[in-house]
């Protein structure tokens, strides 16, 4: 038994190794200090987005893409395809992508990660159409704690938590 656990150990070290070498920089020891900085100062980065698609799961199709078309005002472009159908919220101009997803893995829940759909000026509205298209308002437009704008959450109607966030 212990000869079949050599050749296990054996890999698992050869890994470790391989990512400590790849992990120190090129020409220098990993145990070298730290490099100077040079005189010119290093341009900031672009801005980046660490999110770049949001899959909102749905059950009924028809009803969740009727909620989110009315809620928002937008158009959604709706795809069948044989595992799955998706809905896909306008992307021009946009960072993040988000898009309905109705297939065999996708529950919607009011537990977990809350998505914030940024609702401009327009949060007043927007909330006003929640519950005539069947969601429910969880929390009212609500200032958030640094001032600096409001907040409000809701179900969707397929059972989603979601939440609407404005800076006026």
């Amino acid at each position: 038994m212990k000869t079949t656990l050599l050749p296990s150990i054996f890999l698992s070290l050869l890994a470790v190794a391989c990512c400590l070498t790849a992990c120190a920089p090129q020409g220098e020891s990993s145990s070298s200090p730290e490099p100077t900085p040079t005189a010119e100062p290093t341009p900031a980065p672009s801005p980046q987005a660490y999110v770049s698609l949001i899959e909102i799961p749905m059950t009924d199709t028809k009803r969740a893409i009727q909620f989110y078309r009315k809620l928002l005002n937008i158009k959604i472009e709706k795809y069948d395809m044989p595992d799955m159908t998706i809905a896909v919220l306008p992307y021009e101009n946009q960072m993040v992508n988000i898009v309905l997803v109705k297939g065999a893995d996708y529950e919607p829940s009011a537990k977990g990660p809350i998505v914030y759909l940024e609702t401009g000026d327009k949060l007043d509205d927007i909330l006003l159409r929640v519950e005539p298209l069947k969601g429910k308002i969880l929390v009212p437009k609500t200032p958030h704690a640094d001032g600096n704008g409001f907040f409000a959450l809701f179900l969707d109607s397929e059972g989603n938590r979601m939440g609407l966030n404005s800076t006026k």
